[in-house]
């Protein structure tokens, strides 16, 4: 019994110790997240199909233009739009799905997408109780604890400083209840410093409450004991926020226009990467369509066995490829090209940036 317990022991250790020597090189292999395979030398690279890079790189891009993962999430399912997911098991192969909340967080939080080889990211602790090998893991590592960290291992999707970015605004949208610097996500309601300022008493966040009265609300401040009620200031919104209002609108006027430009150029671009993606899903599904009709011509009609499974399959190929290029016509039929006269208007609401602030509706 002794022995077969320092065998295990000994086995594990030096497994070990050869994934440590083959991470150390950025060589030991693991499933990789959409996006990425491992070529013929085992080397990280791009995956080769266009429309997966597309897809990463374009949500990646989008999330610059929104203020948190569920922003985004909120995004992909109004507009629609499929996402490349890898499926462990059988392959591990890449479905497109519409995306969940969990699928942007892993990828928006895995360095791998920018260029970073990692291993060792959660502290390990085997142990062994009964003759028995128990591993014990812990939560993630900051970086600088793993035991492996290769930056330029391979090619990313964003630069490291970008990645940080990325890491700083999740980080930013958390909720949190004690004294730190994080504002939270942005929510609904009209008072303009939600999660920005601070008691002067006390440092805890303020607070807002609304009242019937429309347009009307009150910050607060808890105070550091909440569980008697008591409020340790409150003042109304209207005041500040006005006042507010007005020394912004002076900072930002100077760069409304240039501002507006840029709003058109964001739009049209989007406008374009929709259009491209739409179009690599309808050649894929074109694609698999032709696939599954080849291996149905082959196969023998009279083993129907093999033609009735075969001829679902084309048939679901088919369903696929009719709603991609229904998915493709309508997108080309809604998507916005402005008019001259159209951007003429916007640049003219830029020019009057203080009359379009505070118009009601906006």
């Amino acid at each position: 019994m002794l022995c077969k317990v320092i065998f295990k022991k000994s086995s594990a250790y030096f497994h070990t110790c050869f994934s440590c020597l083959k991470a150390n090189r950025g060589e030991l292999k693991f499933i990789l997240p959409p996006g990425y395979i491992h070529d013929h030398n085992d080397k990280i690279v791009f995956d080769p199909n266009k429309r997966i890079q597309t897809a990463i790189k374009f949500m990646f891009s989008q999330f610059k233009t929104h203020t948190s993962i569920r922003q985004l999430l909120q995004w992909y399912k109004s507009e629609n739009v499929s996402f490349p997911v890898r499926k462990i098991g059988h392959g591990n192969p890449i479905v497109w799905e519409i995306p969940n909340y969990g699928t942007f967080k892993r990828i928006l939080q895995n360095p791998l997408y920018a260029g970073v080889y990692g291993y060792g990211k959660r502290k390990t602790i085997h142990e062994y109780k009964d003759g028995a090998l128990i591993k014990k893991t812990s939560n993630y590592l900051p970086y600088d604890q793993w035991k492996v960290f290769i930056k330029n291992n391979h090619d990313p999707y964003v630069s490291w400083d970008e990645f940080l970015e990325i890491q700083k605004k999740i980080s930013i949208n958390k909720p949190r209840w004690e004294k730190d610097e994080n504002m939270g996500a942005i929510r609904e309601g009209i008072a303009l410093f939600v999660g920005l300022i601070r008691c002067g008493h006390c440092g805890n966040k303020l607070y807002v409450s609304y009242k019937t009265k429309p347009m009307s609300g009150s910050y607060f401040c808890r105070g550091n004991n909440r569980e008697s009620g008591k409020k340790c200031l409150t003042f109304g919104t209207v005041e500040v926020d006005k006042n507010f209002s007005c020394e912004l609108i002076k900072a930002l006027k100077p760069f409304a226009v240039q501002a507006g430009i840029e709003a058109l150029d964001l739009v049209e671009s989007d406008n374009t990467q929709k259009i491209i993606m739409a179009q690599q899903e309808f050649q894929n599904a074109r694609y698999q369509a032709d696939r599954a009709f080849e291996q149905y011509n082959l196969a023998d009609p009279k083993n129907r066995l093999v033609t009735s499974t075969l001829e679902e399959r084309l048939n679901s190929r088919l369903f696929d490829l009719n709603h991609a290029r229904e998915k493709l016509e309508n997108l080309n039929q809604s998507i916005k090209v402005f008019t001259e006269d159209e951007k003429e208007m916007i640049f003219s609401l830029s020019k009057n940036f203080d009359s379009v602030w505070n118009h009601k509706k906006s």
